[in-house]
């Protein structure tokens, strides 16, 4: 978490640079950007879990940048919803939930059962610990599955609920989820971070505010700071309590170092923009690489070739997926 407030504060002196000019919404364009810097921190970070002694740093980087995606997708749900109106919902279920995560991971879950055929449990038994338990075959799959609760949760308030109360339906559902998995006994990786996803929507709403609030004489410079020191406050508590709300303030600090940062610029380069494309299909396929080439069959005691293979062979399997699902897709199976 050290070397992550460091990053924090690296991009909070960049932006004193930027002195004088206007403060920037979370364009698409940065969310792109983002989104394979992101994929490729959780790579690492579920490779420091593996025993690679060299990411050690990355440890604790799990559920902070779990918390950048959720907050992404909270935000660019509501933009989209706000440019488009009712008609963004009249194809949400199947573009969204279908064809743009279920389908990726349907054969990203069935490739896993394939390789590890025996290994793995029956569907029903399977079913029965995810339920349960919050138990998943594919491994860190439980993104997937939260975040297609939060798309149900979001189309049920914006298709249902009147407009002046969607935020906060959003929110409470958000928060009965919270409650379930506590109630359940989760893992906490399902509920630490899952409140950015409605903060992701309320940011996004109230964004203008914001800017208006950091325009003001000094109050942009103090922002992060007084994020920083609200998170140390949390953390030294040890409460669980106090842990969900470091995963709120975090989204916050990025928004405000974003409206400076001109994050957007790495899209532009064609190796980020391949990795930004291919972000979601990376998460689905680097815990099938990082269990293949460490087991009894094979096992590569080179940390460094380790993660190398990792890295590579996560990549093009994610490739694979990507493109078998964009056929699947077009052909409307």
């Amino acid at each position: 978490m050290v070397f992550f407030v460091g990053v924090i504060v690296v991009l909070y002196l960049l932006s004193w640079g930027r002195r004088g000019c206007e403060l920037a919404p979370m364009t698409w364009e940065k969310s792109f950007a983002l989104r394979g810097v992101l994929a490729i921190l959780i790579v690492l970070h579920h490779l420091s879990l593996a025993g690679v002694s060299g990411l050690d740093i990355f440890r604790s980087w799990g559920a902070p940048v779990v918390s950048l995606f959720f907050f992404l997708s909270g935000y660019g749900l509501f933009k989209s919803y706000q440019q488009k109106g009712e008609r963004y919902l009249s194809g949400f279920l199947r573009h969204r939930m279908l064809e743009a995560v279920g389908c990726p991971f349907l054969l990203s879950w069935g490739l896993y059962r394939l390789v590890n055929w025996g290994h793995v449990p029956g569907l029903w038994e399977e079913w029965q610990g995810l339920f349960w338990e919050g138990r998943v075959v594919l491994p860190n799959s439980w993104f997937v599955l939260a975040i297609l609760v939060f798309y149900v949760f979001f189309y049920l308030t914006y298709r249902y609920v009147a407009s002046r109360f969607r935020l906060w339906a959003l929110l409470f559902l958000c928060m009965g989820y919270v409650g379930w998995c506590l109630c359940m006994g989760y893992d906490r990786c399902w509920y630490i971070s899952a409140l950015a996803f409605p903060t992701g929507a309320w940011m996004a709403r109230y964004e203008s505010r914001l800017h208006a609030l950091w325009t003001a004489k000094g109050m942009y410079y103090g922002t992060v700071p007084l994020c920083l020191m609200l998170m140390a406050l949390c953390v030294y508590t040890h409460n669980e309590g106090a842990y969900v709300l470091v995963y709120l303030l975090i989204p916050l600090a990025f928004l405000c170092l974003f409206s400076r940062v001109q994050v957007e610029r790495l899209g532009t380069n064609w190796g980020m923009s391949w990795l930004s494309r291919h972000a979601y299909e990376i998460y689905l396929t680097q815990g099938l690489l990082i269990e293949l080439l460490r087991r009894e069959y094979v096992y590569i005691s080179s940390d460094l070739v380790y993660v190398v293979l990792c890295l590579a062979g996560t990549m093009g399997v994610a490739a694979v997926v990507r493109w078998l699902s964009r056929k699947i897709v077009g052909l409307g199976l």
